[in-house]
């Protein structure tokens, strides 16, 4: 490819801000919800008031974002070829 071109797609490239992210490069993923106490939770404690409270809480990982990841990977290889 010709170097104007690469430059052009690689400024392109570095002006698009991820639909995902909005260009953090990282993702929050929740890998736990939240757990509620049930009726039979409660009624086993002796408060059926408690049915329905939280009692545990999400809990969020944050994880690399695949389309910045994909982007930079791109970028990278576009570069090499300047």
């Amino acid at each position: 490819m010709k170097t104007v071109l690469i430059k052009k797609i690689i400024d392109l490239l570095n002006t698009t801000v991820c639909p995902n992210c909005d260009g953090s490069g990282s993702l929050g993923v929740m890998i736990k919800s939240p757990q509620y106490v049930t009726k039979e939770m409660a009624s086993d404690a002796g408060d059926p008031l408690l049915e329905g409270s939280l009692y545990t809480e999400e809990e969020w990982e944050q994880q690399e974002c695949q389309w910045c990841y994909e982007k930079n990977q791109i970028i990278a290889e576009l570069k090499k070829n300047e």
